[in-house]
């Protein structure tokens, strides 16, 4: 889905899915950025750059639950919104 950044260490599949979680809710350019951001001598590790980029990776993300981005959730709320006020008339 996502190019592996080779600034960024991946080691296992969860590590995979978490770094294309990432990618999906914050944007591949800002995983990269963080990536290459880190205070101190801090290692880019998946769960250093979560803590960077302020996103929780959800405990089941190996279940395989859709992530979409804020927009298409957006997008989502406006369709379901619609098919709700078609029900009330």
């Amino acid at each position: 889905m996502y190019a592996n950044n080779e600034n960024v260490i991946i080691l296992t599949d969860r590590d995979k899915a978490e770094y294309e979680y990432l990618c999906k809710v914050r944007g591949e350019q800002s995983v990269v950025w963080a990536s290459q951001n880190l205070a101190g001598k801090r290692k880019p590790y998946i769960s250093n750059l979560a803590k960077i980029l302020k996103v929780d990776i959800p405990n089941d993300l190996h279940i395989g639950v859709e992530v979409v981005s804020a927009e298409q959730a957006q997008m989502y709320l406006m369709d379901i919104k619609k098919i709700l006020a078609g029900i009330k008339k």
